[in-house]
């Protein structure tokens, strides 16, 4: 038995895989949105737990019975708030300023 060799279609050249460079990947920006997102939380929890302390040492009697009311305590916190600073002699935009500066937070939003 003889066997014939029959031609075949050029065979493709093999390929290689080639090692990339690694590319640098910055997760900082995430990292950082995360972190404020994680502590906004936080800040909403204490601010919750004040909220709740402060109602729970106002008098009752001014209820006349009704139950405590969110945004009642919110507003007598808000007065209370506008007492403190005009007291203290400080400024509350300036303040926020400071802060969004202190924080890099305008360089942020822009991430945001």
């Amino acid at each position: 038995m003889v066997k014939s060799h029959t031609a075949s279609a050029p065979s493709a050249p093999a390929r290689v895989a080639v090692p990339l460079p690694p590319v640098p990947l910055d997760l900082t920006p995430f990292m950082r949105r995360r972190r404020y997102q994680v502590n906004l939380r936080r800040m909403v929890a204490q601010i919750a737990g004040c909220t709740i302390t402060t109602e729970a040492w106002r008098p009752v009697s001014r209820l006349a019975g009704a139950q405590p009311d969110l945004s009642d305590t919110f507003h007598f916190l808000f007065e209370e708030v506008e007492s403190y600073l005009e007291e203290k002699r400080r400024n509350f935009n300036e303040l926020v300023q400071k802060k969004r500066v202190l924080y890099s937070i305008e360089k942020e939003q822009a991430i945001a």
